[in-house]
């Protein structure tokens, strides 16, 4: 419900190895999809079967504004 009145969001992205090494990304909603063909291509490997038939599932397209490393404040 968030995402509906604040296009906005981060996603911090860990990688494996030693040390706290990865990115954050701050990203804007571009735009969603309830396509079910959609839908099934992107999660053919999710199992939502806990939620039930009648669930609906979106697909959300984000645009990345912006790239940072996962500590520190990254250039500028």
């Amino acid at each position: 419900a968030n995402i509906q009145t604040n296009p906005h969001a981060a996603f911090l992205f860990i990688e494996e190895g030693q040390g706290y090494v990865g990115k954050r990304l701050h990203l804007t909603k571009v735009r969603e999809e309830t396509n079910p063909e959609l839908v099934a291509a992107i999660c053919r490997r999710c199992n939502y079967t806990m939620y039930g038939s009648e669930s609906l599932r979106y697909v959300v397209f984000f645009r990345v504004d912006d790239v940072l490393p996962l500590i520190g404040p990254g250039p500028g």
